[in-house]
């Protein structure tokens, strides 16, 4: 599943861009309520005051979980890419881009990359192939990915230097 919003400023041109793979985000916050589920059950059950405190903590946390999957995204606008994750948000100006691409970066199998010009590369967890996912949904994901390349040229006024590298490369079904 995909998702790409766009915001318009008051004379219809585009603010912003948004991009969304949903299935892994909805899959993951759904199988986080039905750990919350689970644990709410025991705390209403725990007899004691100390398990109820630990339990609506980590309740508490894991609903703070589950907000910040429901909100992954890759939303470009003309200052450039804010990459919003589990943990936390990065901005990186089109400036600080070399390009985008999808691949394997650290525990992701597959997930948009942000490659900045210096620095260690940026997981786009929001831009994903799922292990289940179908050739439609890595076609997604590739045309996301083509989409920044055409933003970042754009904003380098049409200069593509490294063009051979952002070419999305074939993925094997199911990696």
């Amino acid at each position: 599943m995909i998702c790409v919003r766009d915001t318009v400023d008051t004379r219809g041109a585009r603010e912003r861009r948004t991009f969304r793979s949903t299935g892994q985000s909805l899959i993951s916050g759904v199988f986080l309520l039905g750990v919350i589920a689970v644990l709410l059950a025991q705390v209403l059950q725990a007899s004691s005051e100390r398990p109820q405190i630990i339990g609506w903590i980590v309740i508490a946390g894991l609903a703070a979980c589950v907000l910040r999957v429901m909100l992954w995204s890759v939303t470009a606008s003309s200052d450039g890419v804010r990459i919003r994750g589990l943990i936390r948000t990065r901005v990186v100006g089109w400036s600080e881009i070399d390009h985008f691409s999808l691949g394997r970066l650290g525990l992701y199998p597959a997930v948009g990359i942000v490659h900045p010009k210096r620095g260690r590369p940026l997981a786009m967890s929001a831009i994903e192939v799922a292990k289940m996912s179908t050739a439609k949904g890595q076609e997604n994901a590739q045309a996301m990915i083509a989409e920044l390349n055409q933003l970042l040229a754009e904003h380098h006024g049409g200069n593509e230097p490294h063009a051979e590298t952002r070419a999305a490369a074939p993925m094997e079904p199911g990696s």
